[in-house]
């Protein structure tokens, strides 16, 4: 009788970390046809990107690298441009990272920087993945800054 609370906590604890992945971008992400003209099998012309599903801690001054991935379905060949933005006093180094199709590497690394006088508190990491055609997508993650 003791194992279903601990079942259901463990459930509950994985879905609360769980999986920052953002929806469908690219050409097959809203398109409600999207069949292949020879095969008439579905086009799997969708990608998503993953950001970090725990918070980032920092101290003003303080950065930290930080790893997002771009997860591509097996139709999508086409390069995807990450642009990061942060809250006030937040800020990420590179601001924009372009992952080539041709690439193998599926994962993007930035710095994520607290400035000197960032104010204490939790913000956020808004992120947008573009691709050469198609839908856009975006994901945030979170960033708690605390005092020194």
């Amino acid at each position: 009788m003791r194992r279903a609370p601990t079942v259901t906590l463990l459930g509950a604890l994985l879905l609360a970390m769980g999986c920052n992945e953002s929806e469908p971008g690219g050409p097959g992400a809203r398109t409600p046809n999207n069949t292949n003209p020879v095969t008439q099998t579905p086009k799997k012309e969708t990608f998503r990107i993953s950001a970090p599903a725990t918070t980032t801690t920092l101290k003003p001054g303080e950065q930290k690298e930080v790893s997002l991935t771009v997860d591509r379905s097996s139709d999508f060949k086409q390069d995807v441009t990450l642009t990061f933005k942060g809250d006030k006093g937040l800020s990420v180094t590179p601001d924009t990272a372009t992952l080539k199709a041709s690439s193998t590497d599926t994962t993007v690394k930035v710095m994520v920087a607290a400035d000197k006088d960032a104010p204490v508190g939790d913000g956020t990491i808004h992120v947008v993945a573009k691709p050469e055609s198609g839908d856009s997508t975006s994901a945030d993650f979170k960033v708690s800054v605390k005092g020194s």
